[in-house]
């Protein structure tokens, strides 16, 4: 299965884009045996920090995932992650894209 359809499969889940992410960070050089994602309204620095925080930055759920994109011309495909942001600007400006940068254009 690609990673666009993963995506696809779970895209009206809870968790939209976890396969793919869940296999990404399984897989990189610093990865270890146990990968968390916090519970809504739950931070796994509560008893660190003085600020209370009610939400997790990359968690898996769908609120984390999704992030609006506006666009003044309609894209080649739907944009699915925000690693295809980068790309996609770099395609409207013309400019060439670096090899290993994570993302695919949209444009």
């Amino acid at each position: 299965m690609t990673a666009d359809e993963a995506h696809d499969a779970a895209s009206t889940t809870d968790y939209p884009d976890s396969v793919v992410q869940i296999s990404h960070l399984a897989s990189g050089a610093r990865a270890g045996d146990i990968i968390l994602s916090a519970s809504r309204e739950w931070d796994f620095r509560a008893r660190f920090e003085p600020i209370r925080h009610v939400s997790s930055h990359g968690a898996l759920h769908r609120e984390h995932m999704l992030v609006p994109v506006l666009l003044s011309r309609p894209s080649a495909r739907a944009p699915r992650r925000t690693t295809d942001v980068m790309p996609s600007a770099l395609v409207a400006l013309g400019l060439d894209i670096p090899g290993g940068l994570d993302g695919l254009s949209f444009l």
